[in-house]
């Protein structure tokens, strides 16, 4: 009996030692996991320390720019199809700002012009919205295209021409990249320089307030033509090298007004050529020569006019 009882006895304290040793290894546990749970929440809260203060000093970082599905599909196409065509060098991209409105002025030298302008845009951030002749909105397909990606239309030589205008305008205010060709049509100029601009830049520009990006490229008449369109050169196994530069923005902050005077268009019209022929002269790798073509005259004038 003695026997008995001693092993029961001794049974019992095991069983109580064990229960004591798993409840303090509970414990030990619950002690762990606090102690982890609490290191996950300062770490998580060093974190959020660490990206508020990023975002105090290097501001917040700007949402990239949304376009149309038929616009973001056709320039995924148009890059597919783009490297068999052209090689491609651009410089100062930097420059395109990622959001707010831009005023983007470049010269004309061929149809080609707004596919590869087009193409540097959307690589630097921004999808454009190009100024374009009325006509191509009555070509089938190319009209729904550019009505689809929010292309602005201008009825040249009417009076409705103004309308473009205002549009432009409000696209800029929104906050859009509007790309427009100052000379208005590809440029007559037989050396292929930028001719005497129109005022419509400069209006766009003085009215509106916002950057003024002045972009040149060279090699786009090689693939498509100039002023006349040979289908002929876009079959060729040889790829044109394309040159592209985005110079610094045109300082027009003096000029700048609601209603500007006819005096201040011409000046910032010459300041915007000056600053975008500057630009092609460096991707030509040339000097700016010291007369410009004036196509209402059909001839060569002084800068100084």
């Amino acid at each position: 009996m003695r026997g008995v009882l001693r092993r029961t006895s001794l049974f019992s304290f095991n069983t109580t030692n064990h229960t004591e040793q798993t409840f303090e290894n509970k414990g030990v546990g619950r002690n762990i996991l606090q102690q982890s749970t609490s290191q996950v929440r300062e770490r998580l809260g060093r974190a959020r320390s660490s990206r508020a203060r990023l975002g105090q000093y290097s501001g917040s970082m700007p949402k990239p720019e949304s376009a149309p599905i038929v616009y973001r599909s056709l320039v995924g196409l148009v890059r597919c199809l783009l490297p068999l065509l052209v090689t491609r060098k651009w410089r100062g991209l930097h420059r395109v700002p990622k959001q707010g409105g831009v005023l983007v002025v470049s010269n004309h030298t061929s149809n080609f012009d707004t596919v590869t302008l087009g193409d540097a845009l959307v690589a630097a951030g921004r999808w454009p919205r190009f100024l374009g002749k009325s006509e191509i909105w009555k070509v089938p397909v190319l009209g729904w295209l550019a009505v689809q990606c929010r292309q602005i239309p201008v009825e040249r030589h009417t009076a409705r021409a103004k309308d473009s205008l205002r549009h432009a305008a409000a696209a800029l205010e929104q906050g859009d990249c509007v790309v427009i060709f100052p000379e208005g049509t590809i440029t007559r100029d037989p050396r292929g320089w930028p001719m005497v601009a129109r005022n419509g830049a400069a209006r766009l520009a003085l009215t509106t307030g916002v950057p003024v990006l002045p972009i040149a490229q060279e090699g786009c008449q090689e693939v498509l033509g100039g002023r006349h369109l040979r289908l002929r050169k876009l079959f060729s196994l040889r790829r044109r090298p394309i040159r592209l530069a985005v110079g610094e923005p045109v300082d027009l902050s003096d000029l700048i007004s609601e209603t500007p005077s006819d005096d201040d268009i011409r000046e910032a019209s010459r300041r915007i050529t000056e600053a975008l022929t500057n630009v092609y002269a460096s991707v030509r790798g040339e000097s700016v020569p010291e007369l410009i073509w004036n196509s209402w005259k059909e001839e060569y004038v002084s800068r100084a006019e």
